[in-house]
C-alpha cells in the first residue's frame, strides 16, 4: 500500500476531494492509504491483476452505484494503451459484471470505476435475451465501459479483480517497437457503495369488531406490507407483497 504517513515525500498524495479524518484522543491526521499495484516489463497483450474472496456473499441490491478512485503512474504516457478493469461476481471467470476504462496519469477522473447498477442489470438483460443458455459463460456483452460474461447477481458477490490490461492493438512489428515494455503502479483507492435505492411504499394493519344486536359478533383484519417496506431488524425490503385478510 501507499499512504500519506509514509509515502508523502515520495509523491503519494490522496485522491481529490477525500477529508483525514482527526485521531479523537490526540488530535493528529490520520493516515489514508491506497492499494498497490505494480508492473513490471509489461508488454503489449499481457495483464495482471489482484483477486481476493469474500468470507461470505454480499448483496448490493439496495444500492444503484459502486465507484472507487483510481491513479495511474505519473510517469504513463497517455498514448500507452493501457486499461484498468475491475470484475465482481460469483467466479472470476465464467459469471462476472467488469468495468473497464482507459489509465491516464494521476488521479484523473477518467480512470474511476464508476458502476451503474441500473446499466449493468438491463446489459445482463439484454445478453440473456439474445444469446443461447449454453454460450452465456463463452462470451462477453459489451456496452460502452462495461461487460458482462455468463449469469452474475448483484445478490451474490463472492469475489472481486482490480487487474490491468496493456491491449495489444495488432501494430506492424516495425510499429510496435513504439509501444514496448512498460514499468509502473497504479494506486486504487476508496471502494465504495452510493447512491442507497430509496422507495416510499406502505405497510398496515386494520382490525375490526362490529357486533349485531344480540345475534353474533364480526371480528375482520386486514394487514398489507408493500414490497420495498423493511420488516423490524432487516437489512432489506421483502420485494414481495404481502397482503393478509381474515374475519370471523
Amino acid at each position: 500500500v501507499r499512504n500519506t504517513s509514509e509515502d508523502s515525500l515520495a509523491g503519494y498524495t490522496s485522491p481529490p476531494g477525500i477529508i483525514r479524518e482527526r485521531d479523537r484522543d490526540f488530535g493528529t491526521l490520520e493516515k489514508e492509504q491506497s492499494l498497490v499495484l505494480r508492473y513490471e516489463n509489461l508488454y503489449p497483450g499481457q495483464k495482471i491483476a489482484a483477486y481476493w474472496r469474500l468470507s461470505k456473499s454480499e448483496d448490493y441490491t439496495f444500492y444503484n452505484k459502486m465507484e472507487m478512485f483510481v491513479h495511474g503512474d505519473n510517469n504513463l504516457t497517455e498514448s500507452v494503451p493501457l486499461y484498468v478493469y475491475f470484475r465482481m461476481g460469483t467466479d472470476s471467470s465464467l459469471n462476472f459484471y467488469e468495468y473497464r476504462t482507459k489509465l491516464y496519469p494521476g488521479w484523473d477522473e477518467r480512470n474511476n470505476i464508476k458502476f451503474d447498477f441500473t446499466k449493468l442489470t438491463a446489459l445482463k438483460d439484454s445478453f440473456h435475451v439474445n444469446t443461447l443458455p449454453a454460450s452465456l459463460s463463452d462470451t462477453f456483452a459489451v456496452s460502452g465501459n462495461y461487460r458482462v460474461k455468463g449469469n452474475p447477481s448483484l445478490s451474490q458477490i463472492q469475489f472481486f479483480v482490480i487487474g490491468l490490461e496493456y491491449v495489444d492493438q495488432n501494430l506492424p512489428d516495425s510499429s510496435r517497437y513504439g509501444y514496448g515494455d512498460i514499468n509502473g503502479e497504479m494506486w486504487c483507492d476508496e471502494l465504495r457503495l452510493t447512491d442507497v435505492r430509496r422507495k416510499t411504499d406502505f405497510a398496515g394493519r386494520l382490525d375490526a369488531k362490529v357486533s349485531l344486536a344480540d345475534f353474533m359478533d364480526v371480528n375482520a383484519h386486514y394487514e398489507r406490507r408493500g414490497a420495498d417496506c423493511f420488516p423490524l431488524g432487516a437489512k432489506k425490503p421483502t420485494s414481495s407483497l404481502d397482503t393478509k385478510r381474515s374475519s370471523h
